[in-house]
């Protein structure tokens, strides 16, 4: 229980984000994240072979 807490809050507070937390950060779907990363407007990056978005990118969408 711990461990998910902990890598909850760092998903959170870190600068990159997972599907999920994009989504919730973009206030959509993980539907329309995945349709950014295919249509080339989000970069996906690979950190310890998991895809993760950066807080900037994301950041760079809202304005």
């Amino acid at each position: 229980m711990q461990r998910t807490v902990r890598k909850a809050v760092l998903e959170t507070t870190g600068p990159w984000r997972t599907y999920e937390t994009a989504a919730a950060h973009l206030n959509c779907s993980v539907s329309y994240i995945k349709t950014l990363v295919r249509d080339g407007k989000l970069p996906k990056r690979s950190l310890d072979g998991m895809v993760r978005f950066s807080i900037d990118d994301l950041n760079a969408l809202i304005s």
